[in-house]
This record gives C-alpha cells, structure tokens and sequence, in this order.
C-alpha cells in the first residue's frame, strides 16, 4: 500500500514535469514561429517595396524557420527522455540508451555542419586575398 502510494507519487511528478516541458515546448514554438512570420513579413517589405533588393528568398528564412523548430523539438523530445530516464526505474536501460542516442544524433549533425562550413571558409574564402 505504501510502495503503491510511493509509485503514485513518483508517476504523477514525472506526469506533470513532462507536461510543464510540452507546455513550454509549445509556447516556445508559437513565439519562434510568430517571430520567424514576422522577420520574413518585414524582408519582404524591406526587399519588395523600400529598397529592391534582386537576392532576396524567402523560402531561405522559411527553410530555416522549418530547420530550427526540427532542432527545438529534438531539443525538448532529449529533456523529456531525460525526465523519464531520471524517474523510471523499470525501463531505466531503454531510457539510458535512448537519451544518449538523442543526444548523438542531434550533436553529431551540427558538429559535422560546423566542420563543412569551416572547410569551406578554408577553401574559398581565405585561400583568396581578394575576398579576405
């Protein structure tokens, strides 16, 4: 009765800690997004009516916008594996694994980005006294 009572307790704290991330992870994303919404609203204000401007794309800062909520929502998915991975004892394995693994397959794509872009710094831009 009293391990039950425990077990109640332990759920319905990890219950409403994954609620509050969901919550916050929602809020967050209607913020960005509004944000975003709003950046590309006034470029193309700026880039189609005040000054022309020939190089403007829009679908580069809805590309990021869409690219940055992937990498929220893989950020909040990591904190909510983390919150059952420190409360369940039962599947604490399956957890354990799955957190790390979120984790390596959010990292390992930004560092390998982050190693091509300074390559291609390497490469094209200051090889080349005339850009630098």
């Amino acid at each position: 009765s009293i391990q039950a009572s425990d077990d109640e307790d332990s759920t319905s704290i990890m219950t409403s800690k994954v609620d509050a991330v969901d919550a916050l992870f929602q809020s967050s994303l209607v913020c960005f997004l509004g944000f975003c919404l709003l950046l590309c609203c006034l470029a193309a204000l700026d880039g189609y009516c005040f000054r022309r401007n020939d190089y403007l794309s829009l679908v580069s800062i809805l590309s990021f916008t869409l690219q940055a909520m992937d990498m929220m929502s893989d950020c909040f998915f990591v904190a909510q594996v983390s919150i059952y991975h420190q409360n369940e004892t039962s599947d604490a394995g399956i957890y354990f694994v799955l957190f790390y693994a979120s984790i390596f397959f959010i990292v390992s794509p930004v560092i390998t980005t982050v190693y091509q872009l300074y390559r291609q710094i390497q490469k094209k831009w200051a090889a080349h006294q005339d850009v630098a």
